[in-house]
């Protein structure tokens, strides 16, 4: 599985020329991998998805950082007098949403590879 991840991570640095090999790809790399997997019902990756999980994995990383390079934040606490402002980080958001929202266009590509879960 680490071998997989690292072609992931090598795929998505020659498919976006912008995305830094570093902890933040391998976090989206592993979060990512990790969907896929629950999405399609399996245990192991389908050397096969390999090029399409890369392209997931570009668009999620964008989705977190953003194309002005940093870590994609929001407001959570203003203060009027004393001028503080405090930010969080959303990276950890973008994950806890929809499969169409992370997947986003690529469901149909990995809907072929999903396996029937059977309760016996």
């Amino acid at each position: 599985m680490e071998l997989q991840k690292t072609n992931i991570k090598e795929y998505a640095t020659i498919l976006d020329n912008t995305v830094v090999a570093g902890d933040l790809l391998d976090l989206v790399v592993d979060l990512t991998v990790d969907r896929v997997l629950l999405y399609l019902n399996e245990l192991v990756l389908d050397p096969k998805l390999e090029r399409i999980v890369a392209q997931v994995v570009t668009t999620s990383y964008h989705s977190i950082v953003g194309r002005t390079g940093g870590i994609q934040t929001s407001v959570s606490r203003v203060e009027d007098n004393g001028q503080a402002v405090t930010f969080k980080e959303n990276a950890t958001k973008y994950f806890s949403t929809g499969d169409e929202a992370i997947f986003s266009g690529f469901e149909g590509l990995l809907k072929s590879y999903r396996r029937v879960h059977v309760i016996a």
